[in-house]
């Protein structure tokens, strides 16, 4: 019994590891892709299934490949299918450049005769990286990294800064508290979006999106600072 259950547990995960480690062939991606014109109903549900699920996977990968493929593409169907593909990995791997997020209300205070410039936190968000990390009200922040809190212009300089880092990046923070001193390491979080700002981002990632196809559509470019296709292949 034993036995077979160490058996099954390396079988299955040399059968995990070969699923979820080689990447689909550009023929087999080719292949699925005319299937998203076939007359089948069934052959096109199951062709772009198989699509998504390589993209969840290899995002941008996928899209790389996807994008070699557009511009030959004559039949109105796939085109349409292909599309919404292209739009949705766009979106997710090129264009949606998410913020870092610490979760605090905070407040820039200069330098006096009887304290140093600081990011005095007034309150922590719940549940947010700052209250993982165990920020407390009443804390000041003296350094972000290597950038020394007494050199910030105002407090936009310490907003952009965390701003600038992506989502599950990780800062090291030095704090103040009471007359202890200690470095705090934060794994941003998420920058929530209000359904304002969310409208406004989609209207703005639609355009970026659309204008990219068109671009596209013509054939690969080398323009970097756009990318129509110019960027390489890239593993997950």
């Amino acid at each position: 019994m034993i036995k077979a259950l160490l058996m099954w547990l390396v079988l299955g995960g040399v059968i995990w590891a070969e699923e979820y480690s080689s990447l689909p062939e550009l023929t087999q991606i080719q292949s699925e892709v005319t299937r998203l014109g076939s007359e089948q109903y069934e052959d096109r549900l199951h062709a772009n299934l198989r699509l998504e699920e390589w993209g969840e996977k290899y995002p941008r990968y996928l899209l790389t490949q996807l994008v070699s493929l557009y511009p030959q593409q004559d039949d109105p169907e796939v085109i349409y299918r292909m599309e919404i593909l292209l739009k949705k990995w766009a979106k997710v791997t090129l264009f949606n450049v998410p913020r870092g997020f610490l979760g605090i209300n905070f407040e820039y205070r200069r330098a006096s005769r009887a304290t140093e410039s600081y990011i005095a936190v007034l309150s922590v968000v719940d549940g947010s990286a700052a209250d993982k990390s165990g920020l407390k009200n009443g804390d000041q922040i003296i350094r972000v990294d290597d950038s020394e809190v007494k050199t910030f212009s105002s407090d936009q300089t310490f907003s952009q800064l965390i701003q600038q880092k992506m989502p599950l990046q990780q800062i090291s923070l030095l704090v103040k508290r009471a007359d202890k001193v200690f470095e705090v390491d934060v794994f941003l979080g998420y920058r929530p979006m209000l359904y304002r700002d969310f409208t406004e981002f989609e209207l703005v990632e639609d355009f970026k999106v659309r204008d990219w196809l068109k671009q596209i559509k013509k054939g690969p470019s080398t323009n970097r600072n756009q990318p129509v296709g110019s960027f390489e292949a890239q593993s997950p």
